[in-house]
């Protein structure tokens, strides 16, 4: 990866329960710079951190909500657009999986997730 991960906003800006906003529409957007694009992505709740994966075309206010309440309970997760989605710019390299996971792996040390408390990425079909 190269060059800085710059995160748009205030840095441990407070994380939103699910239980207090059942609507992940409701909370914040943020950004961060991951090479060729700009990643908007979502934290809710707290704990070990979980990272959600979408499918390729669905955008982050997809996920079920009683699937973001169960596992804010006890966990900080953090959903995203990926690129050319929603809020995340589209960038100049070519779409395939492989750079999808460049993304993602991008976002994952942009946000600074430890790699022992970065349990799994979950992919959940909508």
């Amino acid at each position: 990866m190269t060059g800085p991960h710059l995160v748009n906003g205030q840095p441990n800006q407070m994380n939103f329960n699910v239980t207090d906003s059942r609507n992940i529409q409701n909370i914040p957007v943020k950004k961060v710079q991951i090479e060729d694009i700009d990643i908007a992505y979502k934290k809710l709740g707290k704990g070990d951190p979980i990272l959600l994966v979408s499918p390729a075309q669905a955008d982050m206010n997809a996920w079920e909500p009683s699937t973001l309440k169960e596992l804010s309970s006890n966990h900080t997760v953090i959903v995203f657009d990926n690129r050319g989605v929603e809020n995340t710019t589209t960038g100049n390299k070519p779409f395939s999986i492989h750079q999808f996971a460049n993304d993602t792996a991008g976002l994952h040390d942009a946000l600074n997730i430890e790699k022992q408390m970065f349990l799994d990425f979950l992919w959940v079909p909508l």
